[in-house]
């Protein structure tokens, strides 16, 4: 069905006022969507209501929209995927499960309609370890509660273009949470603990926290397990303890198996690269260390392309002992397609690294996401041996920690770009000479 046909047969469905952020969530559209799909649908009857309330059907007229609707064949619309992608959704709502029939009203289809996209989401849940659950008249999703989560997050994402999450997305998906909060609290925490993070890290973490209050909130518990002390799960605690004053609700320990490794994949240390590939060993086993090394001659011997820099080993030994650490956990790269699409070359490099790294560890099996994260650290290594860097002086006030944190993020995010030659912290101690390119300051000169 279009949406405009979903929103009347929600509403008829409903008889009743229902809040516009309910449609939207529905939907998985804006407010200012809903609008418009409103006004469209009105265009030459007044079938829907508006009010303070939301919206209601126009009873007067609800045998015309019900010929309407029954004047719409679904099987001769391809809209198989988009059902089976709404009736995962609503199972994953509905922990109760739904009725077969109010599912075949609801969508308007045919029994063997309906059965047929049943038979295709068995299909689905199948991969994640999930059964769909069939008693009497009602579905269900039975499973691990790692598992469901999974389903969740991998469900929220297959909604959105290429995979282009969004803080204002989440913000439609859970109007119960303050999502700016939640994130603000995220991103404070990280700072404060002297790691950084991007957009796309900070908005996956999210979405997981999200996906786990609203799980906690309905008294679901992931199974006990261990984990291990580190940095990581001191960020997660102390995020766990502002959620629960923010939110007043119990956060388990047990949490913290699932929240830790995502931080942990996400999140990453900044250091002077050129100081640290000396103390690289005190961090990384000799072991990754040297396959690194193999890994850049196997690349040089194939492709005739140098990877052997300081650089690439540091930032590819820390990936890929967090790849081994971690490896049943993996970050969504949005940029994917993009990468596949632009950069053939490149991601043909990092499908070849990535066999190597299955040969030596056989217990890895990288998707075409990690691939795609290899894929960076290639590019990034091939852009930096053709580009000259930007010598830049910075001048930050010597504030708390403000000059390192400033320091540390520009090293982080644009170190490909600009060398820095030296930070004051005044203009009137500043030394310049013809071979500064760019001064960057927190204050006027």
């Amino acid at each position: 069905m279009q949406k405009e046909q979903l929103i009347l047969q929600y509403l008829l469905d409903n008889n009743d006022w229902v809040k516009s952020d309910l449609i939207c969530r529905f939907l998985n559209v804006s407010t200012r969507t809903l609008r418009t799909l409103i006004k469209t649908i009105n265009t030459n009857n007044p079938y829907v209501l508006s009010s303070s309330k939301g919206y209601k059907i126009n009873n007067e007229l609800a045998d015309e929209i019900k010929l309407k609707l029954n004047s719409f064949n679904p099987e001769s619309n391809v809209t198989s995927p988009m059902r089976q992608q709404h009736i995962i959704k609503e199972l994953l709502l509905k922990e109760e499960g739904i009725n077969f029939y109010d599912l075949i009203d609801e969508l308007y289809v045919s029994e063997s309609t309906l059965n047929n996209d049943l038979a295709q989401i068995r299909n689905t849940l199948d991969k994640y370890n999930l059964i769909l659950s069939k008693k009497k008249d009602m579905i269900s999703i039975i499973g691990k509660e790692k598992d469901i989560r999974t389903l969740m997050t991998e469900t929220i994402y297959s909604e959105v273009d290429e995979g282009l999450l969004s803080f204002d997305t989440l913000i439609k998906t859970f109007p119960e949470f303050d999502v700016v909060r939640i994130k603000n609290i995220l991103l404070e925490t990280i700072m404060k603990h002297r790691l950084t993070i991007d957009d796309f890290g900070l908005i996956d973490i999210t979405l997981h926290v999200c996906i786990m209050l609203e799980r906690v909130i309905a008294n679901y518990r992931v199974e006990n397990t261990s984990y291990i002390d580190s940095i990581y799960t001191e960020v997660a605690k102390e995020v766990f303890n502002k959620l629960e004053e923010l939110m007043d609700v119990r956060i388990d320990s047990s949490e913290l198996i699932n929240i830790v490794p995502l931080i942990e994949l996400n999140t990453k240390q900044v250091l002077d690269v050129n100081m640290y590939l000396m103390e690289l060993r005190n961090y990384v086993e000799q072991e990754i260390i040297d396959f690194v090394d193999y890994i850049t001659s196997k690349v040089y011997e194939n492709y005739s392309i140098q990877l052997d820099n300081n650089n690439f080993k540091v930032r590819f030994s820390l990936h890929l002992s967090k790849t081994l650490r971690i490896f049943n956990k993996t970050a969504h790269n949005p940029l994917l397609k993009s990468i596949k699409d632009e950069y053939p070359l490149v991601f043909d490099v990092s499908v070849y690294i990535s066999k190597l790294i299955n040969e030596r560890y056989n217990h890895i099996h990288l998707n075409e996401s990690e691939i795609s994260y290899i894929a960076l650290h290639v590019g990034l290594s091939i852009d930096r041996n053709t580009r000259l860097k930007v010598n830049t002086l910075l001048v930050i006030p010597d504030y708390y920690s403000l000059k390192e944190t400033i320091t540390n993020n520009l090293l982080y995010n644009f170190q490909q770009f600009v060398e820095i030659k030296g930070i004051y912290t005044s203009f009137d101690d500043l030394e310049l000479n013809d071979s500064i390119d760019l001064v960057l300051s927190t204050q006027r000169g």
